[in-house]
Formats: structure tokens, C-alpha cells, sequence
């Protein structure tokens, strides 16, 4: 099970065209943050559950957790397929 969790992402900016000016001269400038038009992911900390009972990760997948970090998530399967041509296996399994 998954999930994708994101929201409006932030971008800072110049809090107006003279403050652009005013860094390139080297005086002291403002900035502001800016709503994008793009998204950016949010970390979450989520629990599944199925007909009222919690939904536990299978112990096993700790063996996937390619660069350590205590979670198995997309970084360990992108971190998996980046080595498999170095280590010359045809699978991910027991890399670390």
C-alpha cells in the first residue's frame, strides 16, 4: 500500500524589482515567499488499517532497505537499480 502526499510548493523570492536591484548594488534587500505553480511531496508518518485492524509492514522488506535509513521507500528501489549494473546482479536482494 502507498500513498502520494503533496501540497502547493514555496518558492523565496525578491519582495519587489527594486529589491533585485538594491542586491546588485549590495545594499541590504527583502525578500518574500511565494506561492508556485508546482506541488512538492510531504513526509508522512501514516498508518493503514483494514477492517478496524492496523495494516504492519511485512518484516522481511527491512532486507530492502537499500541506503539505511530504516525505511523501504522509492529512494532504496532508485539506490537498487543504480548498483545492480556495478555488482553485475539481476536482483536487488541482500545489496547492501
Amino acid at each position: 500500500m502507498s500513498a502520494a502526499l503533496f501540497t502547493q510548493d514555496l518558492f523565496e523570492d525578491y519582495a519587489s524589482e527594486s529589491d533585485q536591484w538594491l542586491e546588485e548594488i549590495g545594499e541590504e534587500f527583502e525578500t518574500a515567499w511565494y506561492l508556485s505553480k508546482t506541488t512538492t511531496t510531504l513526509d508522512a508518518d501514516v498508518t493503514w488499517t483494514v477492517d478496524s485492524k492496523t495494516v504492519e509492514a511485512d518484516s522481511r522488506l527491512i532486507h530492502m532497505d537499500f541506503d539505511g535509513n530504516g525505511t523501504v521507500n522509492r529512494d532504496d528501489i532508485k539506490l537498487c537499480w543504480i548498483t545492480l549494473p556495478v555488482t553485475g546482479r539481476k536482483f536487488c536482494s541482500g545489496l547492501r
